[in-house]
């Protein structure tokens, strides 16, 4: 159907503005005017039997409304397919809740009465949504073979997933994931998260339920940093599908039953998970940690009164991570001149390289600014003049450190090295 766009050109040129009696109907009556308790009706003056808005006065009202702006557009696009597709998921515990903290699906599938959501920064789910959108049009064009967003029934979880993109020639279910710069360095060291593998696995198990074959499972990372793309694959294993989906239904028995689950999160200000959770100030107790002048871990782990046995426990805890601290730093000072002043490269799975950053000295600042100070004092008064003065002259100093960084080889470029071996 083509929009009336010089019809509509028209009614914006002759000054109209839309008013509360409604967009005017095809026989030029508005709303307001025409039968019925909505104004759905007929109008006796114009013959009209049937309220219809004229396409051309509803069009330039859309315009007229129109503030185009480039970030709230795409997130109310990208909300509309949130929407759109958590319709389609049901409720209950889902294969994306793997790795997630328990709590967190307890208070989302179970809230208390009191719970009161906090605000949560969307823009990293926001731009993880879009990149996900893009592979999907992506796949559509190149990939006529390439399923995505293939909805699936996991046998024992009330919920639908949704797989990002299943290759039905390869058979291969693939997951989509968008990392921040910590997420990505861990992927670097460390490879997928083991609770990534199992949401995959769990999407393979569903597959082969239906009958479709699965021989791998792949997941798909892209940086939301630079943009910066690694995929991992590995065949599909159905002991590991069974033990990741069991973990699942556990959960799921557990919020059922009325279980209170523990936090897996350690707590606001410590730990992304929990400062990104909309549940954090009632999971935390944040209003009452603040009002009792202690922290949230404290008062929600120790309680509001802890006796002297739980403050002791805390006491202790804390030394022992504190010594350790204390080792790993004297260990670290004691090995890092070895790697010092070597030739930057790749040496197995480590990356040796020289780093130099220019940094303001405010300790040598400070020292010339105390020693102005000192030859202020003893200058004669008549002739030392105001201190300003002589600040005016002292200039920031700035200084290079160097020091030799140690980085594991990115997991990716291993696995590559390896297969190319």
């Amino acid at each position: 159907m083509s929009l009336p766009i010089n019809a509509a050109r028209t009614v914006i040129e002759s000054g109209y503005q839309p008013t509360p009696g409604g967009t005017p109907c095809m026989c030029g009556a508005p709303l307001t005017e025409h039968a019925g308790a909505k104004g759905g009706g007929g109008n006796k003056d114009t013959g009209c039997k049937r309220y219809a808005p004229h396409p051309a006065y509803k069009l330039a009202e859309q315009v007229l409304a129109a503030r185009p702006r480039f970030r709230d557009d795409v997130k109310r696009y990208l909300d509309e397919i949130n929407r759109r597709e958590q319709a389609t998921s049901g409720t209950g515990v889902r294969p994306s809740d793997s790795g997630r903290c328990r709590r967190a699906v307890q208070y989302r599938l179970n809230p208390p009465l009191d719970l009161v959501r906090d605000p949560v920064d969307t823009s990293a789910a926001d731009l993880g949504t879009a990149f996900h959108h893009l592979g999907r049009l992506a796949d559509a064009h190149f990939y006529k073979w390439v399923q995505h967003e293939l909805p699936v029934a996991i046998p024992g979880l009330d919920a639908i997933g949704h797989i990002d993109r299943y290759d039905q020639i390869l058979a291969i279910v693939g997951d989509r994931k968008s990392a921040g710069a910590y997420a990505w360095e861990h992927i670097g060291i460390y490879g997928p998260r083991i609770e990534h593998w199992k949401q995959a696995a769990v999407y393979g198990y569903g597959m082969r339920a239906t009958g479709r074959p699965v021989d791998w499972i792949e997941i798909d990372y892209i940086s939301r940093v630079d943009g910066d793309n690694e995929v991992f694959t590995e065949p599909y294993d159905e002991d590991f599908a069974r033990s990741a989906l069991g973990e699942l239904q556990a959960l799921s028995a557990a919020i059922e039953l009325g279980v209170d689950l523990p936090r897996d999160g350690r707590g606001p200000d410590r730990d992304p998970i929990c400062d990104r959770c909309p549940f954090r100030s009632h999971c935390w107790n944040i209003p009452a940690a603040k009002a009792a002048g202690r922290s949230p871990q404290g008062y929600t782990i120790l309680g509001p009164d802890p006796d002297a046995a739980k403050i002791e426990w805390a006491a202790s805890l804390t030394w022992e991570w504190k010594e350790n601290r204390k080792e790993a730093v004297r260990e670290y000072e004691a090995t890092a001149p070895l790697v010092a002043g070597l030739p930057d490269g790749t040496y197995g799975k480590w990356v040796i390289t020289e780093r130099r950053r220019r940094m303001p000295d405010h300790k040598a600042y400070f020292l010339a600014v105390a020693k102005a100070r000192q030859q202020w004092e003893t200058s004669p008064p008549a002739l030392r003049g105001e201190f300003q003065t002589w600040l005016d002259k002292i200039e920031l100093p700035f200084r290079v450190d160097v020091w030799t960084e140690v980085r594991p080889v990115r997991v990716a470029k291993q696995t590559a090295m390896e297969a190319a071996a």
